[in-house]
């Protein structure tokens, strides 16, 4: 899926960008990637984890470009990746196909300003233009700013899995599955 550039403003003013990512984005993404995952325990990975070079997320960027359910969209504030979503089909399959999983990271510098909001609402438009019933995703149980802005969407919680997460430390989180039915609003 493609998303046209979109300019916002976040609520304290700061102009962001709103658009597909490109090819000549991957070491960007990356760096932001690296810089996300290091600023909290609650997104999947750890920055050393990130084992792409720039030439196969250049790659994976131009392969979800080209697929009519995928979408990677990236938040621009003066040129530098601030956030990102993504969204992409559970699995290709006639049983499957009506539901897609959305992912979201923000550096820290620009939580709580509205962005999280914008991107999810863009992704969400795209999930419905391209037809899918249900978006789906899942949350640190404990990470309650992000769990009221998916509530607040309209997501629900349909289960968790305990000990989801085992931090570095030995220490566990559960997770939450929360789902947006789409063809219910």
């Amino acid at each position: 899926m493609k998303y046209e550039p979109t300019e916002i403003r976040l609520k304290d003013g700061r102009l962001v960008i709103l658009r597909s990512a490109v090819p000549e984005d991957a070491a960007q993404l990356l760096s932001f990637l690296r810089e996300a995952y290091g600023s909290t325990d609650y997104l999947a990975s750890y920055p050393e984890e990130i084992e792409y070079t720039v030439e196969s997320e250049a790659a994976y960027i131009s392969n979800v470009a080209a697929q009519p359910g995928e979408l990677c969209l990236a938040a621009f504030h003066e040129g530098v990746l601030i956030g990102n979503t993504s969204l992409s089909c559970v699995r290709n399959r006639i049983k499957l196909r009506h539901r897609a999983e959305l992912a979201i990271a923000i550096l820290p510098a620009f939580r709580g300003q509205g962005l999280g909001r914008r991107l999810m609402e863009a992704a969400i438009a795209q999930a419905k233009e391209h037809g899918y019933l249900q978006v789906e995703l899942e949350v640190v149980s404990g990470n309650l700013p992000a769990r009221k802005l998916y509530e607040s969407m309209g997501f629900r919680r349909q289960g968790v899995h305990e000990r989801g997460f085992c931090l570095k430390d030995g220490t566990f989180l559960d997770l939450d599955d929360m789902v947006l039915m789409l063809d219910e609003s």
